[in-house]
């Protein structure tokens, strides 16, 4: 018995060492600071998901296929470079009638689906591209993600800001309980802080969505005044008398 004892102290006993590691032997305060802005898109990304059902694959194929072509011939029109137009592969299922244990029964049809982006530079031609990809049949859902060239540049701008607003709450908390902010322990943007700081970390960049991919009759037709772009900045503060 006392050796099973003593192996199972060997066992658990770096994972206590671990666990008391962790944490930091001196009194500490952590604060998130954030900053956000709201500025102007100038571009966009319209993501476009076609769908065709149908007893027959290559009837449902055909379907994609056209609706394909048709989104090609509104890019041209349009002189949109076709670089700027992304297209991936087909993907095809089968679709089964099911009983009440849902079991798979005989089959229904086979749906067929790809999906596109189309890269906007600029937002010029955004309106009437959604006009004409509206009318274009089997799109099943559509959406655009706007955003804004100079997002690194405000991003930076914003880190900073969210840096000096985490100082300030951490002046804050210190001051109301009689201690001072002595230095920075450690800081992260990306949940870098292991076992009790894991939930410290600053959101992954924001882009503002405006018709998320749904239903094609709700899509936005119109390019928005403003998106927000925002910043999150953890950190953990040592704290003194």
């Amino acid at each position: 018995m006392r050796s099973i004892i003593a192996c199972l102290i060997l066992i658990f006993s770096p994972f206590a060492t671990v666990c008391a590691n962790s944490l930091p032997d001196f009194p500490f305060v952590v604060a998130t600071g954030t900053a956000k802005e709201d500025v102007k898109p100038d571009n966009a990304t319209v993501h476009i998901n076609v769908t065709a059902f149908s007893d027959s694959s290559e009837t449902a194929l055909q379907q994609v296929n056209t609706a394909t072509d048709k989104i090609v011939a509104l890019t041209q029109k349009l002189k949109i470079p076709k670089e700027k137009l992304e297209a991936h592969d087909l993907e095809k299922s089968t679709k089964r009638r099911r009983d009440e244990d849902h079991r798979a029964l005989e089959i229904l049809g086979y749906e067929i689906e790809r999906t596109f982006q189309i890269h906007l530079e600029g937002l010029d031609q955004y309106a009437e591209l959604m006009n004409g990809l509206v009318a274009i049949d089997n799109i099943s859902s559509m959406g655009t993600q706007f955003d804004v060239q100079q997002r690194k540049a405000i991003e930076e701008r914003l880190t900073r800001k969210a840096s000096e607003n985490a100082r300030h709450r951490a002046e804050l908390m210190a001051d109301s309980l009689g201690v001072k902010v002595k230095s920075v322990y450690a800081v992260s943007q990306d949940s870098g802080f292991d076992y009790m700081f894991r939930g410290i970390g600053a959101d992954s960049p924001r882009y503002a969505m405006l018709a998320s991919p749904g239903p094609a009759g709700n899509v936005a037709m119109f390019v928005p005044e403003s998106i927000q772009v925002a910043q999150q900045i953890n950190v953990v503060f040592r704290l003194t008398q």
